[in-house]
C-alpha cells in the first residue's frame, strides 16, 4: 500500500510546474529561437475577458498582470536585501520578455509593492487577509460595473454529459487570472536568500483561496499513513505528510513570469505546489543556513 502511494505521489509530482532557471539569469543577450520560447499566452488571456461570457467588463486599458509583493520584515538590517529583491524582479521582467520575444507585454506589467510597518512579522494568514481586501479594491477600480463580483463559466458537467446549464457562476477574481488569486511576500528567510542563495533567491507565493482547516484531523484523511506532529521538519503545517497544503510555497524569483503564466486557474495550484521548503529543481533549499532555527510562516 505504501509503495503504491509513493508511486502515485511521484507521478503527481512529475506533472507539476517546472520552470527553467537558465532563462532568468543568463547573460547571453541573444533572444531564444522561436521554437524554444514560451509564448506566455495565458498572460494574454488574463488581460482580456472576451473568452468568458457573462463576465463584468474591465475598463479599457485597465487590465494589468503581475503579482503584488508584500514586505513582512522591517528590521533595518534587511533594508538593502529588500531593495535588491524588488530591483531584481523589476529587472527580470523586461529581460525575460525580451529574450522570449514578448516585449509587447511589458507596458501592461505592474508589480504592486506593498510596504507597511504594521505588517512587520506578518504571517501567511495576515497577508492573505490583507491581499483579499486588496483584490476587492483593485476590482472596484478596474471594472466598468464595480458591483459585479461573479461571472459565468462553461459548466464542465454539461460539456461532458450534455446535462445541466451550459454556464455556471464563477468568482470573478478567479476568471481574471493569477493577479487576484496569488501574491508574493518576503520575510526574513526570503531576504536572507538574496545573499545565501544568490543564484536563485526566493520569495513566498501565497494562494488566496486556501482555507485553514477547522481541526488538525481535517488535514489528514481517515486512512492516511501520516500523522500529526511538531517535529515534521517542514517550514509550515502540522503533519509529516510531504504533500500537506499550507497555502504558500517558495518560488524562485527567476520563475516570476513562468508561475504567473501557468497559474491561470485555481486548480493549477495543485500541480505547482511543493510543501516548503521543497522546491522544484533546487539542490539548496531556503533556510538551510538556519537549520537550528525553525522558520516562521
Amino acid at each position: 500500500m505504501a509503495s503504491t502511494i509513493r508511486h502515485s505521489l511521484l507521478l503527481h509530482r512529475s506533472n507539476r510546474i517546472q520552470c527553467k532557471p537558465r532563462m532568468a539569469f543568463s547573460t547571453d543577450p541573444k533572444p531564444r529561437p522561436p521554437w524554444d520560447r514560451p509564448t506566455w499566452s495565458n498572460i494574454d488571456v488574463s488581460l482580456s475577458t472576451e473568452n468568458y461570457p457573462g463576465v463584468g467588463k474591465v475598463k479599457q486599458g485597465a487590465a494589468r498582470w503581475g503579482f503584488a509583493l508584500y514586505r513582512c520584515t522591517y528590521a533595518e538590517k534587511y533594508d538593502s536585501a529588500w531593495k535588491r529583491l524588488v530591483e531584481l524582479i523589476q529587472a527580470h521582467v523586461p529581460s525575460t520578455l525580451e529574450k522570449t520575444g514578448r516585449l509587447d507585454l511589458l507596458p501592461t506589467h505592474d508589480l504592486p509593492v506593498i510596504e507597511d510597518p504594521k505588517l512587520d512579522g506578518a504571517t501567511s494568514h495576515d497577508i492573505r487577509e490583507h491581499f483579499t481586501q486588496w483584490t476587492e479594491t483593485q476590482l472596484a477600480r478596474i471594472l466598468v460595473d464595480p458591483t459585479t463580483r461573479t461571472g459565468r463559466m462553461q459548466n464542465p458537467t454539461a460539456f461532458a454529459t450534455g446535462l445541466g446549464p451550459r454556464t455556471v457562476p464563477y468568482p470573478l477574481q478567479n476568471i481574471l487570472g493569477p493577479r487576484f488569486n496569488y501574491c508574493l511576500f518576503a520575510d526574513e528567510i526570503c531576504l536572507e536568500s538574496m545573499d545565501e542563495m544568490p543564484s536563485s533567491p526566493v520569495v513566498k507565493l501565497l494562494n488566496r483561496d486556501w482555507v485553514r482547516p477547522r481541526t488538525a484531523r481535517d488535514v489528514l484523511g481517515p486512512n492516511s499513513e501520516y500523522k500529526i506532529c511538531d517535529d515534521h521538519g517542514y517550514h509550515d503545517g502540522i503533519t509529516d505528510d510531504p504533500d500537506e497544503d499550507v497555502g504558500w510555497m517558495y518560488m524562485p524569483v527567476h520563475c516570476y513570469i513562468d508561475y504567473f503564466d501557468r497559474l491561470m486557474e485555481p486548480m493549477d495550484w495543485d500541480h505547482a505546489y511543493r510543501r516548503p521548503p521543497e522546491m522544484e529543481m533546487q539542490v539548496m533549499l531556503p533556510g538551510w543556513w538556519r537549520k537550528k532555527e525553525k522558520p516562521v510562516s
